[in-house]
This record gives C-alpha cells, structure tokens and sequence, in this order.
C-alpha cells in the first residue's frame, strides 16, 4: 500500500535519533530548505524535512524515509530528517531529526509498506 503518495524510497543503516540542537545546526549549515523538503548537502549528503515529529520518529521503524518527489540520493550517501519549523515551533527541544546511511539509491515504490502516524 503506497503511504501518503510517498512512493521515492530510501532505505537506511546506522539510523540513530540527532536532537534538537544538532537539528539545528545542519539546518543552519544547509540554509533555507525548500517548499519540496528537499536540499542537498555537500556532494554526498541531504536533508529531508518532515512537516510531522511523529513521521521523523516513524522512519526508524520504517528502516528508511519515503518522499513525494524523487531525490538523487545513492548508495552511501547521508541522509538527515528534520523537522520542519512549524514542528521545531510546536515541540521545542523535544523536535528531533534523524540520520543515517543510504543502502541503496533512492527508487520508485508505490506499494511500499511503510507505516506513518500522521496517516491515523
């Protein structure tokens, strides 16, 4: 069942919860992030934003991340989940994010089976 329309799929290793101060500082480091939630990082890293903590959360237990739009991200590269402003606005220091390692390169999956909160 595809989630959300969320059918670009990466899926992650080494996936460990950043806090609120180092979510911070890679969206300071990276700048503004577009509408899309999507800004690449260096030559080997992004950042995606997530406008639900919960979803951010939800990314651990899906073992990867899931996006509407396509994304260049490939075997290897770091991938950051941050929450958007608005979440960062609503949760303080509790807003954490999310990073990990990409196993493989980001593909089309529209019966991927990840789990979401925000879809409850």
């Amino acid at each position: 069942m595809a989630n959300k329309g969320y059918n670009f799929v990466v899926r992650g290793t080494n996936m460990s919860l950043i806090d609120n101060q180092t979510v911070k500082l890679v969206k300071r480091a990276v700048g503004k992030i577009p509408q899309n939630g999507i800004r690449k990082f260096g030559n080997d890293e992004y950042v995606l934003q997530s406008n639900s903590a919960h979803d951010v959360l939800d990314s651990i237990r899906n073992g990867g991340w899931a996006h509407s739009s396509s994304v260049l991200i490939k075997k290897g590269m770091k991938v950051y989940i941050v929450p958007s402003n608005s979440v960062e606005a609503m949760y303080g220091s509790a807003a954490i994010g999310v990073v990990f390692e990409a196993v493989e390169d980001m593909y089309y999956d529209s019966t991927n089976e990840f789990v979401w909160a925000s879809e409850k």
